[in-house]
């Protein structure tokens, strides 16, 4: 059960980082490149964050 409330509170800030750059975009249309490169990258890290994560845990339980 953790390891879903770790996966919804990783999609709210998802959420709330992708609206923020979308009124970025708005007000700062040159900058779409360098805010697209840096909304791929947050989704990366919380994609391995989640991973790294329940890996260890798995790890952790057996040993």
């Amino acid at each position: 059960m953790d390891i879903f409330k770790r996966i919804v509170i990783l999609m709210v800030m998802y959420a709330f980082s992708a609206v923020l750059l979308y009124i970025a975009s708005q007000h700062t249309p040159y900058l779409l490149p360098v805010i697209w490169i840096s909304a791929l990258m947050l989704l990366l890290c919380g994609i391995a964050y989640l991973g790294y994560h329940y890996f260890f845990k798995i790890r952790r339980r057996r040993s």
